[in-house]
């Protein structure tokens, strides 16, 4: 065989052990042990929600790390909402979106492979100074402008949907998301960062500009602004009742206290009273540009 094909092979073996964490050696013994035919061998789980499970695998036509996301729904519209979001992401060509490979269906499931990253932001900010971590999020917004800039929205910008990959922030998951001014049929995106008007059925940009200050706060903080997720009965209600009357949470003091104060522009309960999303980014940028860049900032708080 030719020599350039092992080399390909071993860079995908070394490259998916590290993502996973395993032994190299390890991860070549279960790629040798699996019969043939299967184009996705999966070598770990990574995440799993009630929505999908993702999974560390190789395509192994292409030779190629991946993520493969299992979606679990079998309901028609709910199917073509993750046809929808998963086309759109696979058009975007742009370094802070995370790249789409395939979108298949496989003993009824729909299933999508994609960019294999290190982790997502929720795991990766926790002791990372504040301003390394706002780095991060900045680029995550270029990401998110560039879903606007195709007339879309997200639709559940939250930590865990900005993953990280050789140190930069790449936007990720659009199965939720919708064309901009559109009505929405469901509550859509995760406790803790819906927009108040998403209560009624209203997609627009500017439930993605809470969204995303939603995250920023969460991701220096430690929770969103309004509380975060636990699971309890009526909580996402509850949650939406404290955005509407922009009650947010206090945080540590002495934690960088301003910019809970920028933020709050972005946290407004009417979309129409919100600062738009290029505004958010651009904020951003000038908050990293006039602080110190060391690992002695202080560092942002456990979740």
């Amino acid at each position: 065989m030719d020599t350039a094909v092992f080399g390909r092979a071993d860079h995908v073996v070394e490259l998916v052990a590290e993502s996973i964490g395993e032994d190299a050696g390890d991860v070549a013994d279960k790629l040798l042990a699996e019969p043939g035919g299967r184009r996705y061998l999966i070598l770990d789980s990574l995440a799993q929600t009630r929505s999908s499970t993702v999974f560390a695998a190789v395509d192994q036509i292409l030779a190629r790390a991946v993520a493969l996301k299992i979606h679990h729904t079998t309901e028609v519209v709910a199917r073509r909402q993750l046809m929808f979001g998963n086309r759109a992401m696979a058009r975007l060509d742009h370094p802070n979106v995370v790249r789409i490979y395939d979108l298949g269906e496989h003993e009824g499931q729909l299933f999508t492979t994609m960019e294999l990253c290190d982790a997502n932001l929720r795991v990766w900010a926790p002791g990372k100074s504040w301003p390394y971590v706002l780095e991060r999020l900045v680029e995550a917004g270029r990401g998110l402008q560039a879903v606007h800039a195709e007339g879309l929205v997200h639709g559940d910008v939250k930590p865990g949907n900005i993953l990280i990959k050789d140190g930069a922030a790449k936007l990720a998951d659009l199965d939720l998301a919708a064309i901009d001014g559109g009505l929405g049929l469901w509550v859509r995106g995760s406790a803790g960062y819906i927009a108040p008007e998403v209560g009624s059925g209203l997609i627009g940009v500017a439930a993605d500009v809470f969204g995303f200050a939603c995250t920023v706060w969460a991701s220096v903080y430690g929770a969103p602004p309004f509380g975060a997720s636990t699971g309890e009965d009526g909580e996402l209600e509850r949650l939406m009742d404290r955005a509407r009357e922009g009650a947010v949470l206090p945080v540590e003091d002495g934690r960088m206290p301003d910019l809970t104060r920028l933020l709050l522009p972005a946290l407004q309960p009417r979309p129409e009273d919100r600062m738009d999303f290029d505004e958010l980014v651009a904020l951003l940028v000038t908050v990293v540009q006039g602080e110190p860049q060391s690992s002695d900032a202080k560092s942002v708080k456990d979740g």
